[in-house]
């Protein structure tokens, strides 16, 4: 569900490892062709695996990712589920966090009477039942004429360390 965000490629050229999960063959093209990076493609398991520059998408289903990570950002996949798919989501996301991992999750809230998602609103009462002991570090306001025309949304960040072993 990364997509093609930027934030991949801002964390490889900090020299992080970067791994992202998409299902879209599009948007993993998208990627690498809008920050000029020659990737490498191959199968691996049940994914296709893109790869360059510090930056590895894996194209297929969150759901089929395992192994364990020492952090994860979420910016734009939680919002992006209808809420009957959230918690099998949060399962999944909090099992693949390395004890003492960190997830930084990024969700917004408005009022879902004026708008129809996706992006769906994650209040907070939602964000702690999905991610235990989760702390909210930042809300901003968005400024954005799609916002302002349904009377508001906040973008809120929220950081969750998995208990250690």
């Amino acid at each position: 569900m990364s997509g093609k965000s930027p934030d991949m490629a801002w964390l490889a050229a900090h020299g992080y490892g970067v791994l992202g999960v998409e299902i879209s063959p599009i948007a993993c093209e998208a990627f690498f062709a809008e920050h000029h990076i020659a990737a490498d493609r191959a199968p691996a398991g049940p994914f296709v695996r893109w790869h360059g520059r510090g930056v590895t998408i894996l194209q297929g289903d969150f759901f089929d990712v395992d192994g364990t990570y020492t952090a994860a950002l979420d910016r734009g996949g939680l919002v992006a589920l209808p809420s009957q798919d959230r918690h099998r989501y949060a399962q999944h996301l909090r099992r693949r966090l390395e004890p003492g991992g960190v997830l930084l999750l990024v969700t917004i809230e408005y009022d879902p009477a004026r708008r129809c998602g996706p992006p769906f609103p994650v209040f907070s009462d939602e964000a702690h039942q999905l991610f235990p002991g989760a702390v909210e570090r930042s809300r901003r306001p968005l400024r954005r004429a799609r916002w302002t025309a349904v009377g508001g949304a906040d973008a809120v960040v929220w950081v969750m360390r998995t208990p250690r072993g």
